[in-house]
């Protein structure tokens, strides 16, 4: 495609005007589907949803709607997202047909390689002739407005409200003031918890509470000074209860006699062996090798190799290092 077709290529200040449309109303459907979670959430009694997961998960759903967003916009019949038909833009292929599907991936995941160092793939299209991105290089694609009839005009000079418009302002009106007033009363967790809000679980019998209470004591997190002491004993209420990776830590505390006592190798060996059985990568390989050198059990070279394996398999680095050392 040239310039000698017609087409006009769309500069940078309104295609970054479209991208902001487009930020808004997809972080506004993200809105609408979180809060659609918190009220389900709260009417269902599922509300202490485990802070380790729901942040992952938020993340993966966000990028499936940015995905699906994008791509089924610009493969689509408009051949745009509704950021880029608002200010009159669309995209097209070098022979200025429309998208496949294909291309519309490959553009679309060729963002990240434009968002690299500094947004400099972003920043290309304000000095490249054909006002292409990095992105648009890649996929083969060009940001072209659309042709001006006096259908267009009319709509401009009548003022009406586009497609996008609408929708944001009934987003706002619909999604963002009744989160506002009612977020609160359905008490969503959806980072990770305060202190107060740790330690009233961990009180409660929680296992992952009460390690992660133990490590923001051993750590000094959660505006909480450290104490060793205490996050031992937290270490030791979570571990009773099967928790593996306490197990490990209670059992690295009495290793290397943190937690205001000396060293106690049996107890850490126990402590080990408890997560070990578990599966604990870590904890085989610990116990492995405290067993192979007799270091708070009998020595058992063989079977100290068999933990260290064990460990290796799961593809524990330091358990993969020490049997190469060994020559196995």
């Amino acid at each position: 495609m040239d310039e000698g077709d017609g087409a006009i290529y769309g500069g940078f200040w309104r295609r970054t005007v479209a991208l902001v449309l487009d930020w808004l109303a997809v972080n506004l459907l993200a809105v609408a589907g979180f809060f659609l979670l918190a009220v389900i959430s709260g009417l269902t009694g599922l509300e202490k949803i485990a802070a380790g997961t729901i942040g992952p998960a938020a993340l993966s759903a966000m990028v499936v709607l940015y995905w699906l967003y994008f791509t089924l916009t610009t493969a689509g019949d408009k051949q745009a997202t509704p950021g880029k038909r608002a200010v009159g833009l669309k995209v097209v292929g070098s022979n200025g047909a429309r998208l496949s599907w294909g291309r519309a991936n490959a553009r679309f995941w060729s963002k990240i390689l434009s968002a690299a160092a500094f947004l400099i793939g972003f920043l290309m299209v304000a000095f490249t002739r054909r006002k292409e991105g990095l992105h648009d290089l890649i996929a083969d694609t060009y940001v072209v407005k659309r042709h001006v009839d006096a259908e267009d005009l009319a709509w401009v000079e009548r003022g009406r409200l586009g497609a996008v418009h609408v929708f944001v302002i009934l987003l706002s009106v619909l999604v963002i003031l009744p989160s506002l007033l009612f977020v609160d009363d359905v008490d969503l967790r959806m980072s990770v918890p305060s202190a107060s809000e740790t330690m009233e679980m961990a009180d409660e019998g929680d296992p992952e509470a009460q390690y992660n209470l133990g490590t923001a004591y051993l750590k000094g997190r959660m505006g909480l000074d450290r104490d060793p002491a205490r996050a031992r004993a937290w270490y030791r209420k979570a571990a009773q209860q099967g928790y593996t990776d306490a197990q490990f830590n209670l059992g690295l505390m009495y290793g290397r006699g943190i937690g205001g006592s000396e060293k106690k190798p049996s107890r850490a060996a126990e402590w080990f062996r408890k997560a070990a059985r578990a599966g604990h990568a870590r904890a085989q390989h610990a116990l492995g090798v405290m067993t192979i050198r007799g270091q708070g059990t009998p020595p058992n070279p063989q079977r100290g190799l068999e933990w260290v394996e064990k460990a290796a398999a799961q593809g524990h680095e330091k358990a993969q290092q020490f049997l190469k050392e060994m020559g196995r």
